[in-house]
């Protein structure tokens, strides 16, 4: 994927440009990006028993679902997505969901 920097300069990455943390079971909705992009990597970094889910959305965790990881990840697994977003990307809050570091562009 291109991703324009800055300064304006072009790369490119499969591993995004950005990163958001969302610390286990939180419960409210986490936008990670407001604006169009690409969802491309989610790392656990914490276990939860919650299905998480990732929408394609600018403000709440409803719609087209872009990523979804299983109940009980493993800590240290990496999922890989490279999916487009073309609202934005949303994280819906569960009490059990896992902690997560998402890379996206």
């Amino acid at each position: 994927m291109s991703v324009t920097d800055l300064t304006g300069a072009s790369y490119v990455t499969d591993g995004g440009s950005s990163i958001k943390a969302v610390a286990a079971g939180t419960s409210g909705d986490t936008v990670v990006k407001a604006t169009p992009g690409r969802i491309c990597r989610i790392l656990i970094t914490t276990t939860g028993t919650n299905p998480m889910q990732v929408f394609d959305n600018a403000s709440a965790g409803s719609g087209t679902i872009i990523a979804c990881l299983p109940a009980s990840p493993t800590v240290g697994t990496t999922y890989v997505f490279g999916l487009p977003a073309s609202a934005g990307i949303t994280v819906k809050g569960h009490a059990s969901n896992p902690g997560v570091t998402i890379s996206y562009a």
